[in-house]
């Protein structure tokens, strides 16, 4: 072949080399909770470190008393858009609503504050718990979610739980939420999952966990109390995928040149 031959058969062995698509790794960042019990209509924390570009916040909001009050949105100080895959409601006594929200490839801020916004009046407990991650995909984050009431589940390890769902991808990161109406908190976070740092005592509990596998999972929790009523939610979401690279094992150079 000629040298102008020889070049564009490199360039075309370049062009078809097989490509490769690596992940990058979910980790933990930061979170923050805050609980109020008064006439407001907000709930809000701010963070105590900045938050990064392209990564990911998830927020469980937890409220209480009349069935006609509602989570209206989560928003923040940067502009970022949570969505809402839905929410779980006790079935017993007063209503104790639990939801998930998230925001996807956020808008780098300074400690910048998320709010909750509810409609309706008067006193209400409620609960924002927020926690930050990186490597989470920064669009379409969201893979599974479900949830579910239970009345007076036990205190058997686990006994507490969202209902399962069928992840679609290896790598995922879950979160579990519950709020209960009783007397005694949900208690410890389900096996394999990891509290969020920050809550401390609370009637209101959201955890985390890092997979690397497909499978069926569910959030879970082992209640303090038997005789109380839960709420919990479950959300899945995918790890960000790295900008293919091609791995084409190099070119030998014999072929630039003339035979």
């Amino acid at each position: 072949m000629t040298p102008i031959r020889n070049t564009l058969f490199a360039i075309l062995l370049f062009m078809l080399a097989p490509t490769s698509v690596s992940w990058a790794a979910i980790a933990f960042v930061q979170d923050k909770v805050s609980f109020t019990s008064d006439s407001g209509n907000t709930q809000a924390i701010t963070w105590t470190s900045n938050t990064t570009n392209g990564h990911f916040v998830v927020c469980a909001v937890m409220w209480s008393t009349p069935a006609t009050r509602t989570l209206t949105g989560v928003t923040d100080s940067q502009g970022n858009t949570y969505t809402l895959s839905a929410f779980t409601r006790t079935t017993e006594g007063p209503a104790v609503d639990v939801a998930i929200v998230h925001a996807f490839n956020i808008t780098v801020g300074t400690t910048p504050t998320v709010t909750a916004t509810f409609n309706g009046s008067g006193s209400f407990g409620r609960h924002l718990q927020c926690a930050q991650f990186s490597g989470i995909a920064t669009a379409s984050a969201l893979d599974q979610a479900a949830g579910q009431a239970q009345n007076n589940p036990g205190t058997g390890t686990d006994a507490v739980t969202s209902g399962t769902v069928v992840t679609t991808q290896a790598d995922e990161l879950i979160i579990g939420a519950t709020c209960c109406m009783g007397t005694t908190p949900p208690g410890t976070a389900g096996t394999s999952f990891t509290m969020f740092p920050a809550i401390t005592t609370e009637d209101a509990n959201s955890e985390y966990r890092i997979v690397s596998s497909t499978g069926t999972y569910a959030g879970t929790f082992t209640a303090d109390g038997a005789a109380d009523d839960f709420a919990t939610r479950v959300a899945t979401f995918k790890m960000l995928p790295v900008t293919p690279s091609a791995q084409s094992g190099g070119i030998n150079p014999a072929i630039l040149g003339e035979n």
